[in-house]
């Protein structure tokens, strides 16, 4: 479970490509967003909890179904904010065996020499299984990836049964300096008009790396969803396997030619739009 040090060089590539082919405009709608009417809302910035939901396979072959991977993320800051917390626990993995997790944090979030700590709990047990310890310098990226845990961060079942959370991954990082005191939110934490997007400007990069061809799936991809946090009982009901997301939810069509989904409206993924046939509900 190595986590680096290194420059924005390679993820920044990757982004300006996908954006360069999907646009930063429909920020993940499909070219529907100009038709959707929004309205702003901040994050809290003590902490916050959402959920990314992956489709692992390259467009043309993918079931859109993005039940291949799915993972609640929990970012928490304290005070004075020289102290962030950012804690990853997996719910689905049905290709997980596959894949590999990898985050990304870029260096616009480092804005001061940092010590970082990850540990990987089992929470059967909660038994800390890995620890490794470093430095971060400002303006240095920090990257890490959770080589050859996906597969097994749940425990196997069915495709419509509701998985088990084996482990969580903690990175902690702790600041030097503490964040300035005018800053409006530490991080730019995603809002409420961000989820049931592709989240093309999400703050960091949480990417499903395949084992085989080593391609990356990231925010901006049409492959990625970013949803609110599964504790939200109103929000997401994952489609079961196979199952279109469009055959899932009244509010999502497939794009002309294309299995793409387009989201009719920006609260498309609320339960009240699902078809209770076609999600499982965990």
């Amino acid at each position: 479970m190595p986590l680096t040090n290194g420059t924005d060089e390679q993820w920044s590539m990757d982004r300006r490509t996908l954006l360069k082919r999907t646009g930063v405009a429909g920020i993940g709608l499909a070219g529907t967003a100009s038709a959707i009417e929004r309205t702003a809302a901040q994050p809290s910035c003590g902490e916050q909890s959402f959920m990314v939901a992956y489709e692992e396979l390259r467009p043309d072959r993918a079931d859109w179904d993005y039940n291949d991977f799915t993972h609640e993320v929990h970012v928490a800051f304290n005070e004075p904010n020289d102290r962030v917390k950012l804690t990853v626990s997996p719910i689905a993995a049905l290709a997980g065996l596959k894949s590999d997790l990898e985050i990304h944090l870029p260096k616009s979030l480092i804005h001061s020499n940092a010590s970082y700590r990850v540990e990987r709990r089992d929470l059967p047990t909660q038994t800390v299984t890995k620890v490794q310890e470093g430095h971060v310098s400002r303006g240095t990226s920090l990257n890490t990836r959770l080589v050859n845990t996906v597969g097994d961060a749940v425990t196997s079942g069915s495709a419509e049964s509701c998985p088990m959370t084996r482990h969580e991954l903690t990175l902690t990082i702790d600041f030097e300096r503490s964040f300035p005191s005018d800053a409006a939110c530490p991080w730019p934490l995603p809002s409420t008009d961000d989820f049931g997007t592709h989240a093309s400007e999400l703050f960091f990069s949480p990417a499903l790396r395949r084992l085989d061809t080593g391609k990356r799936v990231m925010p901006g991809d049409d492959r990625f969803l970013l949803l609110p946090s599964p504790q939200d009982d109103s929000s997401w009901a994952r489609p079961k396997e196979g199952v279109h997301v469009a055959d899932a939810y009244e509010s999502v069509s497939r794009t002309d030619q294309s299995n793409v989904p387009s989201f009719n409206r920006s609260d498309w993924f609320r339960r009240e739009y699902a078809n209770e046939k076609f999600v499982v509900n965990c």
